[in-house]
């Protein structure tokens, strides 16, 4: 009897299978794999310089009478980031889509300039600041012609003549304003009429968000923006940076009050600051905040370079309005005076070529 093997299997047959890869598939995964590594480490370079950037603090002593009337607060200081910040950004573009909203939903944008003021630590809290806005009511009261009840001026400032009063410009709205300014509060729109841009003294301004109202002899306020520059380089700063301009951008919703210079809440919602330091940043750096588009018609009248290059609006006027930008270094911008003629509205607002990316473009009308 012979014994024989048992027969091998089919498995036992085949080839083994092959537990490695390959040189080529090294090849395509090294490659892949340093080309991650190599734009992570990029991406973290990135955000790590950007970030030392985005965290330089300073406390800059604004005194108790501005940051009284800017936020309520009478602690005269304020901590704020230097230019670039990018947490700063973001907060500019919550406040940017906020302002949107509020001119979609109005029926007249009225964009007033006001003188620049500085910094000034020694004041009290109960001070009053020429130039700043204190201006925050929720209803403005249009003022009657001449003649008719009750009387048009209280202040007894100017009349008024006709059969109505027309708020159809800027400066006509500055005449509104006058009657419902609080009682001993300096009026900080004397002198800042104004067609095309501001004057260059001009630097800060309000803008005036208005909306309809069930009553007619009144126009109903949505809200309204105050942006200031303010020059801290004063003898009575000691804080770190000693120089430089501290630029604020705020939205207050007006509330009810009983009456014209009533006491009332300022309604803050939301703001956003920054620090530009540096003894070559003053607050005339950044140019114009308003430039008023009128309607072409008005060419007819042949007027200064100033006013009838502005005579551009094919239907209805508008604006340019121009935000100081937290992500960029410097106010200044690049372009020069050669670069455009006097004829050329640009030539006006030239000082924001290569400055900010927070611009817009606003109907006076927008339910028009």
């Amino acid at each position: 009897m012979f014994l024989h093997p048992p027969a091998k299997s089919a498995v036992s047959l085949q080839k083994p299978f092959s537990l490695g890869f390959s040189l080529t598939e090294l090849m395509i995964v090294g490659g892949m794999a340093a080309a991650l590594f190599t734009t992570a480490s990029l991406a973290y370079r990135t955000i790590t310089v950007h970030q030392r950037l985005g965290t330089t603090f300073n406390s800059v002593n604004l005194g108790p009478a501005i940051t009284t009337a800017f936020y309520g607060s009478s602690s005269g200081t304020m901590d704020v980031y230097t230019a670039p910040n990018f947490g700063m950004t973001a907060r500019a573009e919550v406040m940017r889509n906020v302002f949107w909203d509020d001119i979609a939903h109005s029926s007249a944008v009225m964009c007033l300039p006001r003188p620049a003021y500085a910094a000034n630590p020694l004041s009290a809290a109960t001070d009053k600041v020429t130039g700043i806005n204190y201006i925050h009511p929720l209803l403005l009261p249009v003022p009657n012609p001449t003649g008719l009840s009750p009387a048009p001026d209280p202040q007894g400032t100017f009349t008024y003549s006709g059969v109505g009063f027309t708020v159809d410009h800027p400066n006509a709205f500055i005449q509104v304003l006058l009657n419902n300014n609080p009682a001993g509060y300096p009026f900080p729109f004397t002198g800042q009429a104004y067609r095309g841009v501001p004057a260059a003294a001009s630097v800060n301004g309000s803008i005036f968000v208005l909306q309809m109202s069930t009553e007619a002899d009144k126009v109903a306020v949505r809200a309204i923006y105050d942006i200031d520059f303010i020059n801290i380089a004063d003898p009575g700063v000691t804080t770190t940076p000693n120089s430089g301009t501290y630029a604020s951008v705020r939205r207050y919703v007006p509330v009810p009050r009983a009456g014209v210079g009533a006491t009332q809440d300022t309604g803050l919602t939301h703001y956003y600051d920054v620090l530009y330091p540096g003894p070559n940043q003053p607050p005339s750096q950044f140019g114009p905040l308003f430039a008023c588009y009128e309607r072409s018609v008005r060419r007819v009248v042949t007027e200064a370079d100033s006013i009838q290059a502005f005579k551009r609006a094919v239907d209805r006027p508008f604006y340019f309005v121009w935000w100081p930008d937290p992500a960029t270094p410097r106010l200044e911008g690049t372009s020069t005076a050669a670069t455009f003629t006097a004829s050329d509205p640009r030539y006006y607002y030239r000082a924001h070529e290569n400055q900010t990316c927070w611009m817009f473009t606003v109907p006076m009308f927008p339910s028009l």
